[in-house]
Parts: C-alpha cells; structure tokens; sequence
C-alpha cells in the first residue's frame, strides 16, 4: 500500500508535466484515471450500477510518515497506516424499506507510533494511533469495524441507530478538526478520549443504540447509550468479541447550525454541547486497589466561518474551539482540556478545495498527578486535494511538555500524511 500511494503520487506529478491529457478531445485512460473520484476507478460503469441497485463500495487508505529530529525522549522516524473498507445496503432500494440502510466494514491498521516509540508524549501525534489503542505498536491488527442498521422516519426527523458503532464518529466531532494530523484534534478532543479509556473512536466500535431528533434543520438532539468494555481494543479478538460484558456508556448531545443565505453576510457555523457518563470502574490515582465509577464530564465544541470567499459557502476563514470538563480528578488525566485554532479553505488561488490549518491545544492534568502539569502541541498544516482521490498533506507539529514532564525535551515533528479514497 505505501508504495501504491508513492506510485500514485509520482503519477499526478506526471500529470501536472504534461499538458497532453488538456489538449486532446478524447483523454486517454490514465487521464480517465486521474481524473476519477476514486483511485479504483469506476469499474467499467459497475460501480454506478452497484449504487443505482442500493449497493455502495468505500474504502479510504491514509498514512503519515512523521519524524522527530528535535527533542522527545529519542529522535526517530515512523511510518503508520490505516485502510478501513466497507459496503453500505440501500434496503429501500433492495428490500422496499423506507429509509432503511445497513452499513458493514473492516479495518487494518499497521505501522508504529512516533509519539511511544520516540517522543513520550500523551496527544499521539498520528491521527493513525487514535489514543489508547489497546494493541501492541508496531503489530498489524485486522479489525471488524462497522455492524449496524440505521433507520431515518419522517423525512429524517428522527434516526436511529443499532449495532456495532464508533461513539465519537457522530458525538463530540466537528468537520473542520478532520484538517488536523494530530490525534487529539482529529477528529474529536484528546481529552475524553483519555479520560474514558473504553469509548469507541475510529476504527474502533462497541454496541448501542443512538436516536438523533431534528425538530427543525437547523437543531438536533442526540442520544445515545453503548457498553463500555476494554476488550473491545483488545488486538487479540479483532473486533469480533460481541460480549456485553463492561458497564455502559452514555452520551447526550444537542447541537445548532443557524441556517444561513449564501452571501457575503450569511456566515455558517456549528455550535455543540453535550455530556457523557460511564458507569465502569475507573482506578484512583495515588490509591493502588481503589477504584471510583460513574465518571462523567462535560463537552463544547463549535467552529464558526468569519470570512466568506465571494458568496461561495465552504472557502473562507474559519474559527474554531473545543473545551471538555470532567471534574472528578482523582480518576481523570485531564479534567480541563481546550484546542482552538484557524482554518482556511481555498487560500490559494485556484485550490479552492485545500485546506490550511493552525492549531493549539492544552491538556492541563489532574491535581492528583503532582508529577506532571500540562502537555501542549501546536499544528500547522496544509491538505492539498491533488488529484479528486489523493490528498498530500505536509504539517508541522510542536509538542510542549510531553507527558507534562521536565525530564523529556520539547519535540519538534515533522512530516506527510496521504489519504486515499479507493
């Protein structure tokens, strides 16, 4: 796979040299290729086929190659990599069942992560390596991803969900943090997936059942309860354990997106809050044997457009923040956590669809870990779309206090992320 992504790289290099593929009436097939929404192509009209019956492929492949020639506990340099592949069943289209879909995927994750193996520091800086992974780094590990039904009733005012789900790809997110490369912010806050070491982000999944209500398009209520098992990481079972053992989990969510106009007053943004509760044993710091349950703690996340390019809604400057809160501190890492930054879509001229980005991050840690105060890390990215299904994204972080430790050295890390849609 990583040489695929160099191959298609060097491709579209190719590309932008030769002016052929523009000037001749009848593109030739690499051109075809290139030109593609996905880097398998359409199959010969078989895939719009496959929709057009209710049956849609996806697949999504992306690496990051990041090294820290500056600080952390040692320098090093580390590939890691994510493929997640799946289908999605219209049953309205295959069955006749109104709004019904049903939704089944798998992942492989490989690689190693530069954060453990190099910096010391707790915000991994590899998305790849969403935090507490619960498998040896440095080990494959092949995945059952996705398992759930979703049924959408009156018009989608009211959905629902039930099966195998990621928690955090609907609660807790905002589309503007999937521009990031490190962990805690793409593409939810570090902190709760800290304090909560069993909740289920990407390529992780669990049981439960989620209902989201929309009584207007511009406001939704969401709710949902999923069980909170640890061996749901566990690398050895592959996401195939469908035990309910564990405690359960809780998370509530409302949300506001102000229906906008499109013009140059109409400015969109997206305004959450929510709480979460899980009910397992959680061990006190300071306390060997000693364990506390129901932790719970509280969430704001919004990102707000400032500046809008020529009446076009998605290319401007945006704003964003996110602020957790969890205050039982003698059983959670990081009761008080904010990230914010800057983004612009379409700052080039012409690259309306690349994305620039800074970002800054805090996690101050609890007063019961006298040893360790606060870990920082500051992001500068660019995602360039160069071709419809190959983004190449250079970034540079800095990591301030790792593991909140005088003893590990700033780090400064440096490197690419690619992402490809199969």
């Amino acid at each position: 796979m990583r040489i695929l992504i160099i191959v298609s790289s060097i491709l579209f290099l190719c590309a932008l040299t030769n002016n052929a593929f523009s000037q001749t009436n009848e593109k030739s097939t690499l051109s075809k290729w290139l030109d593609s929404e996905y880097m398998t192509g359409g199959w010969g009209g078989k895939r719009k086929e496959l929709v057009d019956k209710g049956i849609t492929f996806f697949g999504n492949y992306h690496t990051t190659f990041l090294g820290n020639p500056v600080g952390g506990e040692s320098n090093g340099f580390e590939y890691a990599g994510q493929l997640v592949v799946g289908s999605e069943f219209d049953l309205e289209k295959i069955a006749g069942v109104d709004g019904l879909r049903f939704v089944v995927s798998g992942t492989w994750i490989t690689g190693r992560s530069l954060s453990e193996e190099h910096i010391g520091n707790e915000f991994d800086v590899s998305e790849v390596f969403n935090l507490n992974l619960g498998f040896t780094f440095g080990a494959d590990s092949y995945r059952l991803y996705q398992l759930f039904l979703e049924q959408s009733l009156f018009g989608d005012k009211l959905n629902v969900a039930a099966g195998r789900m990621a928690t955090l790809t609907e609660f807790a997110t905002l589309d503007v943090l999937e521009y990031y490369v490190n962990t805690a912010f793409n593409a939810n806050a570090g902190s709760i997936k800290k304090n909560i070491p069993t909740i289920t982000p990407d390529p992780f999944s669990a049981w439960g059942v989620r209902i989201k209500i929309k009584p207007a398009n511009e406001f939704y209520i969401m709710s949902g309860v999923y069980t909170s098992n640890p061996d749901n990481k566990d690398a050895d079972n592959n996401g195939l354990d469908f035990s309910f053992d564990g405690g359960a989990l809780w998370l509530g969510e409302i949300g506001y997106s102000p229906k906008v106009n499109i013009s140059k007053y109409g400015l969109p943004g997206t305004y959450k809050l929510g709480m979460l509760l899980d009910t397992s044993e959680f061990d006190v710091f300071g306390k060997p044997g000693k364990t506390k349950s129901d932790n719970f703690g509280f969430y704001s996340f919004m990102q707000q457009m400032l500046y809008k390019e020529n009446n076009v809604d998605n290319q401007g400057l945006i704003f964003f923040s996110v602020i957790t809160y969890s205050p039982q501190e003698e059983i959670n890492s990081f009761p008080f956590y904010y990230a914010g930054g800057l983004a612009y879509v379409g700052l080039i001229k012409n690259r309306n669809n690349d994305k620039t980005g800074f970002g800054f991050l805090i996690g101050d840690y609890s007063d019961d870990l006298p040893e360790q105060d606060y870990e920082s890390v500051l992001e500068l990215t660019y995602k360039l779309e160069a071709l419809k299904w190959l983004i190449v994204q250079p970034q540079i972080q800095y990591v301030l206090h790792p593991s909140g430790r005088e003893d590990i050295d700033d780090a400064l890390v440096l490197g690419f992320k690619f992402e490809v849609e199969l």
